[in-house]
């Protein structure tokens, strides 16, 4: 699934003339560039009473969170995806979740979720 949404973006930019490129931003690319040095950005969720707080393991500085009785899986990941874009300066134009992707984490628990740019999966 993920390869055809990447070959979408690539037919979109490449042929169409797609207006938003990403590739050509210097903010993303330090941002995808970074994220494949260190394989991954890795999440360590912290659950509490009414709340959830996620901090990355390996760059340190990008934390996000939330309310636990409303937030969904998909609103906790959105979330996090949000904060990388943030610490990475990244424009709102580009800041679709599309480009970054949850890697499972085989032996893990559910509180820990690492992110990899979509062209790594």
């Amino acid at each position: 699934m993920e390869f055809l949404l990447n070959l979408i973006i690539r037919f979109m930019v490449k042929v169409l003339k797609f207006p938003l490129k990403p590739e050509k931003n210097a903010n993303f690319i330090n941002m995808i560039d970074t994220i494949e040095s260190l394989n991954g950005l890795v999440f360590d969720i912290s659950f509490y009473d009414n709340e959830w707080v996620a901090e990355c393991r390996n760059l340190k500085g990008i934390v996000t969170g939330g309310e636990r009785n409303n937030n969904s899986v998909e609103k906790l990941e959105e979330n996090i995806k949000d904060a990388v874009f943030s610490a990475f300066g990244v424009p709102a134009y580009l800041c679709n979740g599309k480009y970054l992707v949850k890697k499972e984490n085989k032996g893990s628990s559910n509180s820990q979720l690492t992110i990899r740019p979509l062209c790594l999966q």
